[in-house]
């Protein structure tokens, strides 16, 4: 009982109070007035897009997959060229490229590291991927 009347009193304090009302009433919908100004216009039908991203890739993954991973599925429909993957960091570089990635990524393949960071240096690619040699075996072994 004691707890209740604590706390009808803490009601009329706050409701006597000018300061207590604006925050209670009147900031809270100005916070949403604000909100809405900031973020009116989205979800109404305007489309969003990203810019496409420049990406070199370097494959330096000299890793072998075992004949039993079981990492691919047999479907004869999958968009990736299984046949030229030896590693994992085939597997990624096919993925960059492919159909999944293309309306995200321009992805091109460099010869070596140096040759990427000097395309990102240069501003001829905005990201440079540089699959690690021991890739496929940090992965794929406990």
């Amino acid at each position: 009982m004691k707890l209740l009347h604590v706390a009808i009193k803490d009601m009329r304090q706050s409701f006597r109070s000018l300061t207590g009302i604006m925050f209670m009433f009147v900031v809270p919908i100005l916070v949403t007035t604000l909100f809405s100004f900031l973020f009116g216009g989205v979800g109404q039908g305007d489309s969003f897009t990203l810019p496409q991203t420049s990406v070199v890739v370097v494959n330096l993954d000299e890793g072998e997959l075992p004949e039993n991973a079981g990492i691919f599925p047999d479907e004869p429909a999958s968009p990736l060229n299984l046949a030229q993957v030896s590693s994992m960091g085939d597997l990624l570089a096919q993925i960059l490229q492919g159909d999944a990635f293309s309306d995200l990524l321009i992805v091109t393949q460099a010869a070596d590291a140096d040759a990427a960071r000097l395309a990102v240096d240069n501003q001829e690619a905005n990201v440079a991927i540089i699959i690690p040699a021991n890739f496929t075996d940090a992965l794929m072994l406990p």
